[in-house]
């Protein structure tokens, strides 16, 4: 491993610090030799953002340029730090000036003329829609015949009329209209248009910019930084700064022995970068440190109130066709552009110096571990011990786990690698587990015994040297237990047979509710057939509520998210049999009838105390059971009659309607009229006895509220 202990970033960062005031007032440098500033380490975490520290050797005035992507330009400003074991003074940092699509559009006139009241770009369909925008524009215009045209756009007209060889008139199509220095006019028709070039090497360079910027749209493009360093410098100089990375991730090789599992973890790591990384140390850290996206590069302006002037005088000077108002309100500059990755970007036009001497770099520590390297997969998998060794040293820091590789690892821009980080035994076991929900998964059953995070992954399984299957490894805390299933085995079948029994152990009155608390035993009785030829070690899951326990069998293993697992071994071609009994405290709200407290008062289990109480509420539930019995049957009797009278009002209606006197008619009347008295005195005397039993109901909730707590 490197030793790079000499290295005291964080004191040495006060040296580099205090030299760059006096150096970036120097006026006299020497020249400087451009060299670059190498990765030498990298610290990638999981959640996707990478620590960069790069070194070199310093001897004088010297150039170290740093390439990256526009993209990551503002992420590297952000977070920079610079550090040195000796003495070496950084005067300046320099990069190109990055212009977001707002200020490309206002720094050309094209531009300028495209945009819209919204501060968009409106690209026109023809040659002619871009002539109109070069309006006011010193250009040169090339024709097809080759001559070349100096002079000012002044319009793009739709046509001019002109008297054809037969004396008719007729329209010579669109043509741009240019003035030249003396004042002349020149018609040029579009259709001989070749090409029009800016004369203003301002406007050219602006115009370029601005195409680019709406050509690409992107980070892609390379920019260098430059790290100027004093002429009196010496020393080793450290730089280092976070951007994103991809997300490294695990690979897991999951193997059963007879001693137990073997675990290979293989981290896979991507460099995305434009530059390989050579003999780079590299550290991986499982960790979530808070990063953002933060927009550095680009110029930013402030926004000043304009006065009004208030004198009577024309606010509008004769400029031409445009005033500085018209110029002030026709563009605006887009606030909060985003420069992150995708994201418009557009450089040039001199360089942007970052304050150095303002104090604008923040310190930061550097990650210091050696470098790794990787292995392929070997081929002959069913042979011999595995062809890996584990190359990482891992340790736990705190709540972060990291994996420092032991060897150098070369990554070419744009290419990936994997590393093995890990090859350990863990504690556990292969087996069919029989599941609650009916499935006969293949698993492991496996102990987080490294000590360290295991990071979530894909695991593939290999039995004697074959795939088996592959699942999904959460995120695993040293000493966690896991149970990890990759397939089904189609060979073992079972069938319980379940008993469920419950004792009363306890009594109470609580919410105006009677609540009995039981012991509720689950008894399973399980029938395994193992139809394979050969031995299956089966694991029955056994599950149940956080207020229970397994009473047999008496011996099992922990399992995953809280289960027990019961072991057993079955012989191939053979039907096994486990008994399964599970113990749970439940309680559950009963209703205070007579039949429910009788019970209740003869059950011994239910401390005496209670009993008592139930058998003084007894009576007075038996006589409210006794009134809401007289209820029902005086209701039942009111509904016969109902039905009764309702007849008797059907015929009423059937009778012929005659003057006089009727005795049937009489009769009837009569008849609906008793009959109506009858109902209501029902009605009546249905209420008062559900009023009694709402007493005595009363009076059974009084006497329960006097039990004692359990």
């Amino acid at each position: 491993m490197r030793n790079r202990s000499s290295l005291h970033f964080a004191i040495a960062f006060l040296a580099v610090g205090l030299g760059w005031t006096a150096a970036a007032c120097s006026t006299v440098q020497a020249r400087e030799r451009s060299t670059p500033l190498p990765i030498t380490h990298l610290t990638l975490y999981d959640s996707g953002i990478g620590q960069f520290e790069r070194q070199a050797e310093v001897q004088g005035a010297q150039d170290l340029e740093i390439h990256l992507t526009l993209a990551h330009l503002d992420d590297m400003l952000s977070t920079l730090f610079l550090a040195t074991d000796g003495n070496v003074k950084v005067r300046s940092i320099e990069y190109p000036t990055v212009n977001n699509l707002a200020q490309a559009r206002s720094d050309s006139a094209l531009g300028n003329a495209l945009s819209d009241e919204n501060g968009g770009v409106l690209l026109p369909p023809d040659v002619e829609g871009y002539c109109k925008a070069l309006t006011g524009s010193f250009v040169t215009v090339t024709t097809t015949d080759g001559r070349s045209i100096p002079g000012t756009v002044l319009s793009c007209s739709g046509g001019v009329p002109v008297d054809s060889p037969e004396g008719k008139p007729a329209n010579a199509g669109p043509r741009i209209v240019l003035v030249s220095e003396t004042g002349a006019l020149s018609w040029v028709p579009l259709s001989q248009v070749q090409e029009v070039t800016p004369r203003s090497v301002r406007e050219q360079k602006a115009m370029a910019e601005f195409a680019s910027q709406l050509g690409k749209a992107n980070g892609f493009s390379e920019v260098t930084v430059h790290v100027r360093t004093d002429a009196g410098s010496t020393g080793k100089l450290a730089a280092g700064y976070v951007r994103q990375t991809p997300l490294w991730r695990m690979a897991y090789r999951v193997t059963p022995t007879d001693k137990g599992l073997r675990l290979q973890a293989w981290a896979v790591v991507h460099n995305d970068t434009t530059e390989d990384w050579t003999d780079v140390g590299l550290t991986l850290v499982s960790g979530l440190p808070q990063s953002y996206v933060l927009s550095m590069a680009s110029p930013r302006y402030a926004s000043r109130e304009l006065l009004p002037m208030d004198d009577g005088q024309n606010l509008f000077p004769q400029l031409g066709a445009r005033t500085p108002d018209g110029l002030l309100y026709d563009w605006s500059v887009a606030e909060g552009v985003s420069v992150s990755s995708g994201a418009a970007y557009v450089y040039g036009g001199g360089s942007g110096s970052y304050g150095i001497a303002h104090g604008s770099a923040s310190a930061r520590s550097v990650s210091v571990g050696s470098a790794s390297g990787g292995m392929a997969d070997s081929s002959l998998l069913q042979v011999g011990e595995p062809a890996v060794a584990e190359m990482a040293a891992p340790r736990v820091e705190a709540e972060i786990a990291t994996y420092t590789a032991l060897e150098p690892v070369s990554v070419p821009r744009r290419s990936s690698s994997m590393v093995p980080v890990l090859d350990r035994p863990l504690g556990g076991s292969a087996f069919t587990l029989v599941e609650t929900s009916g499935g006969t998964p293949t698993c492991v059953r496996a102990d987080n015994s490294t000590g360290l995070v295991l990071q979530s992954g894909v695991a593939t399984f290999y039995v004697n040297g074959r795939f088996r299957g592959q699942t999904l490894i959460e995120r695993t805390e040293p000493g966690d237990v896991r149970v990890w299933c990759f397939g089904q085995d189609p060979d073992v079948s079972w069938a319980p047979r379940e008993e469920v029994t419950t004792a009363a152990k306890a009594l109470q009155w609580k919410n105006e509710a009677l609540w009995v608390h039981e012991l509720r035993t689950v008894t399973k009785d399980y029938e395994i057939t193992n139809n394979a030829g050969q031995p299956r070690n089966l694991a029955i899951e056994i599950r149940h509520r956080a207020n229970g326990r397994v009473l047999f069998p008496e011996t099992t293993t922990e399992g995953d998210s809280g289960a027990r697992l019961a072991l057993l071994a079955c012989p191939g071609r053979e039907t096994c049999r486990q008994r399964v009994t599970v113990e749970e405290g439940v309680m559950r709200v009963l209703d205070p009838s007579a039949e429910t407290l009788r019970k209740l008062a003869a059950t011994t289990a239910i401390p005496e105390g209670q009993r008592t109480i139930v058998s003084d509420a007894l009576p007075a539930a038996q006589e409210r059971e006794k009134l809401l019995s007289q209820a029902s049957d005086i209701a039942a009797k009111a509904s016969r009659l109902r039905q009764a009278l309702e007849r008797k009002r059907e015929s009423l209606k059937s009778l012929p309607q005659v003057s006089g006197s009727y005795p049937t008619l009489d009769r009837m009347l009569a008849d609906i009229l008793k009959a109506e008295e009858e109902v209501e005195a029902l009605v009546e005397k249905e209420a008062a006895v559900q009023e009694q039993a709402a007493a005595q109901a009363d009076k059974v909730a009084e006497a329960l509220s006097a039990m004692p707590s359990p």
